[in-house]
């Protein structure tokens, strides 16, 4: 239910080949995606794996469920097999707490990229649509 305007997929693969120039381990590169064809949004749904991805997670997971979250789990099984944990110091006017904390996050900008910007993005739903239109709920309404 993506939609891919003339042009978007050769202007996504140069940029994928300008990416792995410089990042050669790269797994994923990620385009954004607009929602009432005006904001950027969510780079996630839309993206390339790399053949470096295959060779370290592996392809889909075709029993995934709930439908529709197959491209999350790939991307958590990216961040947990070759993304690195972070310590970082959370002050406590961020959490509220009366000291600083440590805290761990994921770090995954080396093996992925998230790429928001109107060059390579795509429409989620028909081209024609004002705003979000999910290509489920577009079949559906057809029954």
């Amino acid at each position: 239910d993506i939609a891919y305007p003339p042009g978007i997929l050769h202007n996504m693969g140069q940029e994928l080949k300008k990416t792995i120039f410089h990042k050669p381990n790269l797994a994923i590169h990620t385009f954004g995606y607009i929602y009432g064809r005006g904001k950027l949004e969510n780079p996630w749904s839309n993206f390339i794996m790399t053949s470096c991805a295959v060779a370290q997670i592996g392809v889909w997971d075709e029993d995934e469920f709930p439908a529709y979250y197959e491209d999350d789990d790939y991307r958590d099984r990216i961040r947990y097999i070759m993304g690195k944990w972070k310590t970082i110091v959370r002050n406590a006017n961020d959490t509220g707490l009366p000291t600083q904390s440590l805290q761990k996050i994921m770090d995954d900008s080396h093996v992925i990229r998230y790429q928001n910007d109107r060059n390579v993005s795509v429409a989620h739903g028909p081209l024609s649509a004002t705003g979000y239109i999910s290509g489920t709920h577009s079949t559906m309404e057809k029954w």
